[in-house]
């Protein structure tokens, strides 16, 4: 499920409230739960307290009474004038009728113990049995009434504790609850027994009985705790009163071993059980020689805290109420406060589809964070608003640029086709030029042969004059060939070199797409000044031939005086023959220079076809980058559409193809080739073109 900000904030806000809100009621809560516990656990040791503080007073009262009674037993055997047995029967009936609290009261002497005239008395109905013993108890009857019987003594085992104990120790005694017949019905009772000691020898007891229903009546009748009972637990761990009748003088169970422990230790103990009850043990210490008892107060735990879960049930309503009311709070405020971000998460969809309108302007509002969001927002937008501006200008300059490129490169196309036609044309003319030379050379071999003939003549006379003559003739006509040749190197040199400085500016104008072209047009015009160079090393070559020259025209001054008509004769032929004979081999030589050129241009133009179809292809190709960057653009709204216009200077207007003529074919003047060694040689007036 995906959920907005606000929401998100919402939930989560409104979550930590409920949290919040929740941890503070759960601790209010506990803490109360906790004092209200403290509080009812204090309340019920205060009430124990007070419970067992009446019940022993209660009890000690109805002792006192006992006390009283076995006193006056021991008076009357050292007074002179001692009670009457009908006088001590009366007394221990007054004892009887002086507490509510009593269902018995009793005088029981030792067998002749008292006036040592049982036997007398024997079967006296209704205060003696068969024995004669005196030992009248006064019991409670139907509506009250008053009646008395011997003590009957139980045969069984521990029965008549309430008179062995006091025999045996000589010390005050409340019994264990016990089963005792009265008026024919088996009554559970507990009894106050004091001994009678006379002269440190035990005579009897005087005792009272407590009806233990009677008891029960009246620890239910106390007030305690709201939803407490109260129970009387024996020394011996026996229920003397409980609410429930049939847990009365039964083994008390249900309280741990431990709690039993402290209820003969004298000691008061709290436990709490399964069912969530809390018990208090109050000792309950009636007289020194008595063993204690002990007061058992137990009430529902959930009574004692059934404030406090009151509190904190008001607590959670209100915590419930209270996040509710922080819930509408936060939704109304978080609703306000993302009011923008909602504005800019719709504006932010609008620019990131197909119609995006960057002239949009977000409404800024206050200083808050929300306002320096929208500021930077309006900023962004108004710098990628400049800034596809300046593509946009920039993708139309591309644009034009690119188109003019093509048209360089059409008209480089066509210029190079031109070239290509020449070259063509050239080498026509050079195939004729090949049976011109093939020609000329049958001819000199032809008058070679003659100026064998000739020369075999004067060879004896004049054999020296003829060398001489010859080395000179043939000196001075290589001289006059390498001019000729020299000035037919140059001038393709100076050609050529014009050819390769056209294509640098072209190769210059189409910028990086002509870097290449322009490397070749370099290559080509270093040849060119390398031909520069051999005619310069020619010119060097003509220097040692005029000093040849001279050196042949001090041989002939010498010679010229014997040798000279035949000399002359034979020098004019044998000097037409070597001229025949050398412009041949230097024509040849020439053929294979123009051949060799011819090829290095025609590989030159291969590569600026090439070139000129690379430079075609990259303007195209960038002519489609710039249409689709101008498209990709076009999506946005800009606002006025800004066209900047290349200004003319950075722009060259595509040069016209010039036309196309044939050119006509032309003989070439033949000169010797360069040497291989080429020494550097100043050139002539009109020859530092390459210095351009």
């Amino acid at each position: 499920m995906q959920l907005s900000l606000n929401s998100k904030i919402c939930v989560a806000a409104t979550a930590l409230a409920v949290i919040s809100l929740g941890v503070t009621a759960a601790v209010i809560g506990y803490k109360s739960s906790a004092s209200a516990e403290a509080a009812a656990l204090a309340l019920a040791r205060t009430s124990a307290r007070e419970v067992a503080g009446a019940l022993q007073a209660r009890i000690a009262s109805n002792l006192s009474s006992v006390s009283s009674l076995a006193g006056a037993m021991r008076g009357t055997k050292s007074a002179s004038l001692p009670l009457q047995r009908e006088q001590i029967n009366e007394l221990t009936k007054a004892t009887l009728t002086s507490s509510d609290d009593l269902l018995g009261a009793a005088v029981t002497w030792e067998p002749n113990a008292l006036d040592g005239k049982d036997a007398e008395f024997a079967n006296q109905k209704p205060n003696y049995d068969a024995s004669g013993r005196f030992m009248p108890y006064w019991t409670r009857g139907a509506g009250g009434k008053l009646q008395v019987e011997p003590i009957v003594f139980d045969p069984k085992p521990g029965a008549n504790d309430w008179y062995d104990v006091p025999k045996r120790t000589g010390k005050t005694f409340f019994t264990e609850p016990y089963i005792y017949p009265v008026d024919g019905k088996d009554v559970l009772m507990a009894s106050l027994v004091a001994p009678i000691m006379i002269d440190g020898s035990f005579k009897g007891v005087a005792s009272a009985d407590f009806m233990l229903t009677r008891l029960a009546k009246i620890l239910a009748d106390l007030k305690v705790i709201e939803g407490g009972k109260l129970a009387l637990i024996s020394n011996g761990g026996l229920y003397a009163s409980h609410p429930v009748p049939e847990r009365l003088g039964k083994k008390a169970d249900d309280v741990p071993a431990a709690g039993l422990e402290k209820v003969r230790q004298g000691q008061p103990y709290e436990y709490e059980d399964d069912k969530g009850y809390i018990h208090l043990l109050q000792p309950l210490h009636i007289h020194p020689d008595i063993a204690p008892w002990s007061v058992e107060l137990n009430f529902p735990k959930s009574v004692a805290i059934a404030s406090a879960r009151e509190l904190m049930i008001y607590t959670l309503i209100v915590a419930l109420l209270c996040a509710a009311a922080t819930a509408g709070i936060l939704i109304l405020v978080v609703n306000q406060l993302t009011r923008p971000l909602r504005t800019l998460g719709r504006t932010m969809t609008d620019l990131s589809s197909g119609d995006a309108d960057l002239r949009v302007k977000l409404e800024v509002k206050g200083t808050d964070e929300l306002a320096v969001i929208g500021k930077g927002f309006n900023d962004f937008v108004e710098k990628i608003h400049a800034v596809l501006l300046q593509v946009q200008a920039s993708a139309d300059n591309v644009a034009r640029a690119s188109a003019e490129i093509a048209q360089g490169n059409n008209d480089l196309s066509a210029r190079t086709e031109q070239q290509a036609s020449s070259l063509e044309e050239t080498a026509a003319s050079v195939e004729e030029l090949t049976g011109t030379v093939k020609e000329n050379a049958d001819h000199a071999r032809q008058a070679n042969q003659l100026a064998a003939s000739a020369s075999s003549v004067a060879q004896k006379s004049g054999e020296v004059v003829g060398k001489v003559i010859a080395t000179m003739t043939s000196i001075n006509d290589s001289s006059n060939k390498i001019v000729d040749i020299i000035s037919v190197i140059d001038g393709i040199a100076f050609q050529t070199n014009i050819l390769a400085l056209n294509a640098a500016v072209e190769a210059a104008r189409a910028g990086e797409q002509g870097r290449g072209f322009a490397v070749v047009a370099t290559e080509v015009r270093n040849l060119a000044q390398r031909s520069a160079a051999a005619a310069k090393e020619i010119k060097l070559l003509i220097d040692d031939s005029v000093g040849k020259v001279a050196a042949g025209s001090k041989l002939v001054d010498e010679a010229g005086a014997t040798m000279e008509q035949v000399v002359d004769s034979v020098r004019k032929v044998t000097a037409i023959m070597a001229d025949i004979s050398v412009a041949t081999t230097e024509q040849s030589d020439g053929i294979a220079q123009v051949n060799q050129a011819l090829a290095q241009m025609d590989g030159v133009t291969q590569q600026n076809a090439a070139l000129v179809e690379e430079a075609a292809a990259a303007a195209e190709s960038l002519q489609d980058q710039a249409s689709h960057l101008a498209q990709v653009v076009s999506v946005f709204k800009l606002g006025e559409q800004v066209r900047q216009t290349a200004p003319a200077a950075n722009v060259a207007a595509p040069r016209a193809a010039p036309p196309k003529t044939p050119v006509p074919a032309k003989r070439l003047s033949v000169a010797k080739p360069p040497s291989a060694q080429r020494a550097p040689a100043k050139a002539a007036a009109g020859d530092d073109w390459e210095e351009f």
